[in-house]
């Protein structure tokens, strides 16, 4: 009788830590990071197209920052590996604690592409990049597009500079 408590005990201890185990791989994120931070191993989660509902769970996946600042995804579906060229959007303001999240869009903009928010642990390396490639854009976007071809003021743009070779012969 002792024998078969004792067996049953030992089965029951067993399932008990396989359901911790199983519990704590859900809860457990991937972070790494290449010493530029261009290269990168997080988890993401795709939302849907309006506001920031999720469209399924966090899982992993790698990226890889191009130096024109388009996102590169792989993406693991099963057997499967989804490869997608993503625009960075900008932080998302509702991370939880110790943790940055980026809000990034597909460029090519299929019925079934979905917005993705990337989840990274605060002190990433990749951090750093993003927010390299976001202020890029944004100064980008903020210069004027006719700046080269402007005039200076009191002349005219096709006018040589004084001091240029072409006006002093």
């Amino acid at each position: 009788m002792l024998c078969n408590v004792r067996d049953t005990l030992i089965v029951i201890a067993a399932f008990l830590v396989c359901a911790a185990m199983l519990w704590l791989s859900y809860r457990i994120e991937p972070s790494w990071a290449s010493k530029d931070g261009h290269r990168f191993l997080c988890v993401g989660q795709e939302i849907q197209a309006r506001g920031l509902a999720p469209a399924g769970r966090m899982k992993e996946m790698r990226g890889s920052i191009h130096p024109d600042g388009i996102l590169s995804l792989l993406n693991r579906k099963g057997v499967r590996r989804d490869h997608t060229d993503y625009h960075i959007i900008g932080p998302v303001s509702t991370a939880p604690a110790g943790k940055r999240q980026f809000l990034i869009r597909p460029v090519d903009r299929g019925p079934d592409r979905l917005d993705v928010v990337l989840r990274f642990r605060e002190g990433s390396r990749a951090i750093a990049a993003l927010e390299a490639v976001i202020a890029r854009q944004h100064a980008a976007a903020s210069e004027p597009s006719g700046a080269t071809t402007a005039a200076p003021p009191g002349g005219d743009a096709t006018d040589p500079a004084p001091g240029d070779a072409a006006s002093e012969t």
